[in-house]
């Protein structure tokens, strides 16, 4: 049922608790979020740089891949830390940003959020998107990192996309690789089971796969056993 919903209607919150035996952490999902918080913190991003928010973090892989899980379970953690807004675009509304009304409700909310302090945080924008728009690297560029930028707003966006090369900027290439604690610069250039992240001069890329290592067996196996009760 978590599973279930969570692809085909909307995040199954309740999962994503400290005391909830239903979510199982991909590797990726360390990375990801890391470069999240690089990003709202105004830290240093892997490539020595500060994070700039035209270029969005995408969480790329295939369909099944975790995607939606790895969003919904980083929205959830940013949140329950309680220092930066977040705000969660289900994938079922594709045609969210389509809509100048609604992307208006969406400017104007995160207006009145920037308004709540004299010293407003960063708000984190998460859309899960990979399903209902074509190549998201070059559509949600205009269709909404631009027109948010536009209105003046200050946010973090991470974004989902199905894999493809075209339009996500290749023209600086910049492959890192995770080492438990941080990102450091890789020897390959290619998405590997340790190198997953990717910087082009246009966007930061964080690699889903749908192959499971054996950690991450591991933990599915004790996540039976104990929702079993064996």
């Amino acid at each position: 049922k978590f599973l279930e919903q969570s692809s085909s209607d909307s995040p199954q919150w309740y999962g994503y608790a400290p005391n909830s035996d239903f979510a199982v952490k991909r590797s990726f999902e360390y990375g990801l979020e890391y470069v999240t918080k690089c990003a709202l913190k105004r830290e240093k991003m892997p490539n020595g740089k500060f994070y700039n928010q035209n270029n969005p973090i995408v969480l790329m892989g295939p369909p099944a891949s975790s995607k939606t899980i790895a969003l919904s379970a980083l929205a959830y953690k940013i949140f329950m830390e309680r220092k930066y807004p977040v705000l969660y675009i289900n994938a079922s509304d594709k045609k969210f940003v389509l809509d100048n009304e609604r992307f208006d409700h969406l400017a104007e909310l995160m207006y009145k959020i920037e308004q709540l302090d004299s010293n407003p945080s960063t708000i984190l924008l998460i859309w899960d998107c990979s399903s209902y728009v074509n190549n998201t690297f070059e559509n949600v560029k205009s269709m909404l990192i631009d027109r948010l930028i536009n209105r003046g707003r200050r946010f973090v966006a991470v974004l989902s996309s199905y894999e493809h090369k075209d339009g996500r900027g290749e023209s600086k290439e910049s492959y890192f690789s995770w080492n438990g604690k941080r990102y450091e610069n890789s020897t390959e250039n290619k998405f590997s089971e340790t190198t997953n992240l990717l910087c082009t001069n246009s966007y930061w890329i964080v690699n889903a796969t749908r192959k499971i290592n054996s950690r991450e067996k591991v933990d599915i196996k004790n996540k039976f056993k104990s929702l079993a009760d064996i």
